[in-house]
């Protein structure tokens, strides 16, 4: 059994992840948590509805909308924590083997977080986010920022492999500015939650902008997020190796 949460346009890829797992996993059920404003701005009712028609009694979709009375308090409101403890104690009684999650920061931060205090891997979870509102912050400084001051020299080791390249200390993070560079570097969310860009701080020091996702522990033995660290020293070390 699966579970995806999506609000809005995150439906795309839960879409398009619902119909793989049962068109390849003949015995696989789904439950697809989807979040509007109202019925109107639903996307892609009718693939929703057709993927109800073919497989009946595997996919359950179950609509809340934050701006429509429905006849059910349940599929009124907004998924955060509250939602998803009600449809926990109600329609989603049974395990899931993965929950997929797709939509704004805030609502997957808030079923991140309702997930692991009900004990659930976070291996199990995987999203995607929107634009972040770190990320959105980030580009309305870059807008004003300018590359008059201080520069680091950055060093990146990955693969194997290591590059250096110049970064002004009030401009890019260190993932934007190695992926500028031509840089193959890992990531995802660019919003300080996900951990794809995990790295670890060999020399030098560095600023994060925000961090949801590193633990304690990892920050003390120098791990960082390329995607919310800016250099503060006139030489950086890291390594994605390690």
């Amino acid at each position: 059994h699966y579970v995806g949460f999506a609000a809005g346009s995150g439906i795309t890829p839960i879409l398009s992840i619902i119909g793989t797992v049962l068109e390849a996993a003949p015995k696989a059920s789904f439950t697809l948590v989807y979040g509007n404003k109202n019925r109107h701005s639903i996307m892609f009712k009718e693939a929703l509805e057709a993927l109800k028609n073919k497989y009946m009694q595997r996919f359950t979709l179950i609509h809340i909308l934050s701006r429509e009375i429905t006849d059910a308090t349940i599929n009124h409101g907004r998924i955060d924590a509250a939602k998803c403890e009600q449809l926990f104690n109600t329609v989603l009684t049974a395990p899931a083997a993965a929950y997929y999650l797709c939509g704004p920061e805030n609502m997957i931060l808030d079923i991140t977080a309702y997930l692991e205090q009900r004990g659930i891997n976070k291996n199990q979870i995987h999203f995607e986010l929107f634009t972040s509102a770190a990320s959105q912050k980030r580009q309305q400084q870059q807008t004003t920022a300018t590359s008059d001051g201080p520069l680091s020299e950055v060093t990146v080791m990955q693969d194997g492999r290591t590059f250096t390249f110049s970064l002004a200390q009030n401009t890019n993070t260190i993932l934007d500015a190695a992926l500028a560079q031509g840089a193959d570097l890992p990531f995802a969310c660019k919003g300080g939650v996900c951990c794809t860009c995990k790295a670890k701080l060999i020399s030098g020091n560095v600023t994060m902008e925000v961090n949801y996702g590193l633990e304690p522990d990892e920050v003390a033995a120098g791990y960082i997020l390329t995607c919310q660290a800016h250099p503060t020293t006139a030489t950086v070390v890291v390594d994605y190796d390690v």
